[in-house]
């Protein structure tokens, strides 16, 4: 039910740029998950810019726009920080980038990074009303399954 949130994952998706068609590929194929996470992950690391990286990706993954990648793009980068964020990503991308996050960056960076989407819940809910069960519950699978101890339920005033 949720992603890529086990102990261990295999190898992800690791096609390089020329590999995929011209035409792009699915918006919600690992192959797209991964080509966002490391061109974010790029942005991060001030090898690109943000501009430079979303129309790269928008030359390759199908069914996105612009500002698209840079809305999930600004909340990878808060996540990395361990800052709360304001737009939604996808459950399932949001658990693919925690996961690749936890895998390349270690279990600190994941705590940040779950501490930023705890954030981004209580955010979420306090202009929203919706607790986001499902995002809650693949979350508290990938902290457990890291052992970090993290609820995500927001918090009801």
């Amino acid at each position: 039910e949720c992603p890529h949130s086990g102990e261990q994952q295999a190898a992800v998706g690791t096609a390089e740029p020329q590999n995929v068609l011209k035409m792009g590929i699915s918006k919600h194929s690992e192959a797209a998950h991964e080509m966002m996470y490391q061109q974010f992950l790029r942005v991060y690391k001030n090898q690109c810019t943000r501009k430079e990286a979303a129309e790269y990706l928008c030359t390759r993954i199908d069914g996105y726009k612009m500002t698209t990648f840079l809305r999930y793009m600004d909340s990878f980068l808060h996540m990395m920080d361990g800052t709360k964020f304001a737009s939604v990503v996808p459950s399932d991308l949001a658990v693919f980038l925690l996961s690749r996050i936890a895998q390349e960056h270690g279990i600190a960076a994941l705590s940040r990074a779950l501490s930023a989407e705890k954030q981004h819940i209580q955010y979420y809910y306090d202009v929203s009303g919706s607790s986001q069960s499902r995002l809650c519950h693949c979350l508290a699978a990938l902290a457990a399954s890291n052992g970090i101890s993290m609820t995500f339920a927001p918090a009801t005033h």
